[in-house]
C-alpha cells in the first residue's frame, strides 16, 4: 500500500537548499536542516502527528470503498478530507521550521490498515469504528492536548490548540454512527 503526503511546492524549494550532507535525518524519518530551530521534542510530535493523520486517510479511503452503512461512508470521507488538509497545515508549518516530515504512517498503523483492508461488510464497519474512530481519535486526542499544553513552538502549539476541538467532534460523530451491528 502506498502512503503520499502533498508537499507544497515552496517546502520542496526550502527543503531542496537545505544542504544534504549536513541535515539530521531523526529516530523516525523526518529531516532537519542544521539551521532549524526547532525543538526535537517538537519535531517527534509533528511526525507522530503526520504518520497518524496519514493512517486516518488511509483508513478513510478504505471506509469510503468498503463501508457497508452510508454514515461509516460518509466519516470515512470527512476522515480523507479534515485529516488531509490537517496534514497539509502540518507540512507547510514543518516546511517553513526547515524540517521534512515523513511521508508513510508507522508499522503498527500499516498493520492494522492491512487488517482492516481484508474485511467487508458489517465486519469492516465494527472494526473501522473501533479502531479509526475509537482507538485512532483517542490516541489523536492524547497527542494533540498534550501537544496543546507542552509543544514550544508557538505555530504547532496553535496547530495542537485549533486541532483539538475538531477532534472532540470526530468523536460525536462516532457515537451517532453507533452502535456498530
Amino acid at each position: 500500500m502506498m502512503h503520499r503526503v502533498f508537499i507544497p511546492y515552496g517546502m520542496v524549494l526550502a527543503l531542496a537548499a537545505m544542504p544534504a550532507a549536513h541535515a539530521q535525518m531523526t529516530e523516525r524519518g523526518a529531516t532537519v536542516a542544521p539551521d532549524a530551530s526547532i525543538a526535537r521534542s517538537d519535531v517527534a510530535w509533528m511526525e507522530k502527528a503526520v504518520r497518524a493523520g496519514i493512517a486516518e486517510i488511509e483508513a478513510g479511503k478504505l471506509a469510503m470503498a468498503q463501508g457497508k452503512r452510508d454514515a461509516v461512508r460518509n466519516f470515512g470521507k470527512t476522515m480523507v478530507e479534515l485529516h488531509g488538509k490537517a496534514n497539509e497545515d502540518l507540512i507547510a508549518i514543518a516546511g517553513r521550521k526547515r524540517v521534512l516530515l515523513p511521508a508513510r504512517t508507522d508499522a503498527a498503523h500499516i498493520k492494522a490498515l492491512a487488517s482492516l483492508a481484508g474485511l467487508s461488510g458489517d465486519a469492516f464497519d465494527k472494526e473501522y469504528i473501533r479502531t479509526a474512530g475509537i482507538k485512532d481519535l483517542t490516541d489523536a486526542a492524547i497527542l494533540f492536548e498534550d501537544g496543546a499544553s507542552n509543544l514550544k513552538d508557538p505555530d504547532l502549539k496553535a496547530y495542537a490548540q485549533q486541532a483539538v476541538p475538531v477532534i472532540k467532534r470526530h468523536f460525536e460523530m462516532v457515537r451517532e454512527i453507533q452502535p456498530v451491528p
